[in-house]
């Protein structure tokens, strides 16, 4: 058999990398003028809504990349994801982890604080723990509290509206 009727297939060039969010974004970005399609070609080539890729990748943007428009935004671009393993980030992360074995141990004997000083004030953290406890309870219950709560709040307008006794 003739080898040279064989064609072997062009190396993968390295289009960018990143090492977050932002560095991705920006290399599809770099992608996205390289090709010099506009924005709506790739939306309809990956399938997505139009004028989605343009959201995607506004300098402020409206939509973030997510396990939904990922795959056909990289399609469109004709980009695939390979993961590889960082020597340096590795090697800082081993050099952490022995260190921290060894802190871990002299921290353990210390009393540990709480957390709630962190929490107070928060009401928005107020409000998620109202509706978490309330989630449990069961409808009879909720509906007693708030029968309570209501006739609190409805004694203390009464008291209010009501003349003051005379001597």
């Amino acid at each position: 058999m003739d080898n040279s009727s064989t064609v072997a297939a062009p190396a993968e060039r390295i289009i960018g990398t990143a090492h977050d969010y932002a560095g991705l974004v920006t290399v599809l970005k770099q992608r996205v003028a390289e090709l010099g399609q506009p924005m709506e070609t790739l939306d309809v080539v990956g399938g997505l809504p139009l004028r989605y890729t343009s959201k995607l990748l506004a300098p402020r943007a409206v939509k973030n990349l997510g396990p939904v428009s990922m795959g056909p935004l990289l399609a469109a671009l004709g980009l695939k994801m390979i993961i590889v393993e960082d020597a340096e980030m590795l090697a800082r992360v081993s050099k952490f982890s022995a260190w921290r074995t060894d802190a871990h141990a002299a921290i353990r004997t210390r009393k540990r604080r709480k957390k709630s000083h962190y929490l107070k004030g928060n009401s928005e953290w107020g409000r998620l723990m109202t509706v978490r406890r309330l989630a449990v309870l069961s409808p009879r219950k909720r509906r007693r509290l708030a029968k309570h709560a209501n006739a609190v709040r409805w004694s203390e307008v009464k008291k209010a509206a009501l003349p003051a006794p005379s001597p």
